[in-house]
């Protein structure tokens, strides 16, 4: 099978040389590599030139950011298969064949998630995203690593490309589209990516943000899903000041049960829950509290971290933890 590995690119001439070895060296049979760069003003062109012949298509022009570029790239892309690596992460060897057994063994596999390596200065940390994650993990998180996930072109078709409005979380957005579509995935447990964590990258600066385009994408699932449920879980959402208005909907084609709402959301809102109580706002915290019981989610509350928080909010008084964090700052 052909598949199509499409590079975003803006000024990361000081990786991308090893970004393209990467891909170039994995000596597939059958690759298509686009390289989709943003008008960059460092070497980036220089060492893309370098290995033009090598290179199914490259572009040098000024876009609307890496959202942008990648389905500039998407749209090039002829291969049954298909993925995006960023220009300072890394395939590693051999990675191409692996993926292209999968698929082969397996007409009806849509989508492919397989695991990744996190890396800087101080050297590699082997990291397992999940081997099998549960529909609630799906609603509230991102189980996948993005540069180890290959998927089928023709999906594009039915789930469209990458929502340019989303500059970070892209492709978180893009993988639950999958998801909630209901076709077949798989999760393995290989190796296939690098992906490199430095001072510049978007992952280590920007993490507020993404956290927002996150928020956005969690509240779209719940606008998407026409349930009692959901629909109480928007109202609070709107009450305590967290809601942001979607400017699209998901196609849902799967049962998603009360449960696994429900413990999306007390995942969802540990992280506000845990910034308002170190931030001193505890009437937003006994409001998120009382939510909970009031959907009778204590006893699922339970067995998650956010409890630490509400046997301190319950048992502690708010004086006490205001004179220790005045001594402690």
């Amino acid at each position: 099978m052909k598949i199509s590995i499409i590079t975003p690119s803006y000024n990361q001439g000081q990786f991308i040389e090893e970004t393209i070895l990467s891909v170039l060296n994995q000596k597939y049979h059958n690759l298509e590599f686009i390289i989709i760069d943003g008008g960059s003003t460092d070497q980036t062109v220089e060492i893309i030139k370098k290995y033009q012949d090598k290179i199914t298509y490259w572009v040098s022009e000024e876009d609307n950011g890496q959202t942008h570029a990648i389905n500039k790239g998407f749209q090039k892309a002829t291969g049954e298969i298909i993925t995006w690596i960023n220009s300072d992460d890394l395939l590693i060897p051999d990675s191409l064949n692996k993926i292209n057994a999968h698929f082969k063994n397996d007409e009806n596999l849509k989508c492919l998630f397989g695991q990744w390596i996190e890396f800087d200065e101080q050297g590699d940390r082997p990291l397992r995203i999940f081997k099998q994650p549960t529909l609630c993990e799906w609603l509230y998180t991102s189980p996948y690593a993005q540069p180890s996930t290959y998927y089928k072109r023709s999906l594009l078709k039915d789930i469209g490309y990458l929502n340019e409005e989303l500059h970070f979380s892209m492709d978180n957005d893009f993988f639950k589209r999958i998801i909630l579509s209901n076709v077949k995935y798989k999760y393995v447990d290989e190796f296939y990516s690098k992906f490199r964590w430095h001072s510049t990258s978007k992952s280590s600066n920007l993490m507020e943000l993404c956290r927002q385009n996150d928020k956005l994408i969690y509240i779209t699932i719940l606008e998407s899903y026409k349930s009692s449920i959901s629909q109480k879980l928007i109202t609070f959402i709107k009450e305590i000041g967290l809601y942001q208005q979607p400017t699209t909907t998901y196609q849902i084609n799967i049962q998603i049960n009360n449960d696994d709402l429900i413990v999306s959301f007390i995942h969802y809102i540990s992280f506000y829950i845990g910034r308002w109580y170190n931030e001193g706002n505890y009437n937003k915290v006994a409001k998120s509290f009382f939510f909970i019981k009031e959907i009778g989610a204590l006893p699922l509350m339970k067995k998650l971290p956010l409890n630490t928080i509400f046997i301190r909010h319950k048992y502690v008084p708010h004086s006490l933890i205001n004179l220790v964090r005045k001594f402690t700052r």
